[in-house]
């Protein structure tokens, strides 16, 4: 399909901060791909906004599924080498690239990685090298800061991704669901 919208990444960039209901409808799209993904034993790695494509509509799509790998068992993804340490989750930054597995829950952090930069038009850290982006997330916690116009759902979702235990992380199932419910008030 061709997707004439550019990345997600282009559109945040272009546009700064994107209306509410524009980000609650980019992030069902993704948070559904994920699912269907996840449904049929597939993990999406290195998930970020410049993976992330959308057509004339701006309806999202996920991209460069060169990087997509089957998974071994329900929770784990083969190998995972990336560059791209702003989105990653703590437990991946940390582990042994030899013996580190992505969970989905990985997934979820970098999906609360996704909604940060759509909410704040802003690429997450970008005042800090990719290499101190890691080590702020892995070894002391960090995570951006979340602002106080945010609406509560997205605020909920961020904080709930980037939980420092991967296993209390929502699944995109749940993640889809609240997004659903958020569109229908």
């Amino acid at each position: 399909k061709l997707m004439q919208g550019g990345s997600l990444r282009e559109l945040v960039l272009k546009k700064k901060k994107l209306q509410t209901k524009d980000i609650i409808r980019i992030a069902v799209d993704i948070a559904e791909g994920m699912k269907f993904l996840n449904d049929h034993g597939v993990a999406f790695r290195d998930l970020n906004t410049q993976r992330i494509l959308l057509d004339k509509q701006g309806n999202a799509c996920l991209g460069d599924l060169g990087i997509v790998t089957a998974c071994k068992s329900v929770n784990e993804a083969t190998e995972y080498e990336t560059d791209g340490y702003r989105w990653l989750a703590p437990e991946i930054i940390a582990g042994d690239p030899e013996k580190t597995r992505e969970t989905w829950m990985s997934n979820a952090y970098s999906f609360g990685m996704l909604l940060w930069e759509m909410v704040t038009g802003e690429e997450a850290y970008g005042s800090c090298s990719p290499v101190q982006a890691a080590v702020g997330i892995a070894a002391c916690g960090l995570r951006p800061e979340i602002p106080k116009e945010c609406p509560q759902v997205l605020r909920y979702l961020m904080t709930k991704c980037w939980n420092t235990c991967p296993s209390t992380r929502p699944d995109f199932s749940h993640i889809h669901c609240t997004l659903l419910r958020a569109i229908s008030r």
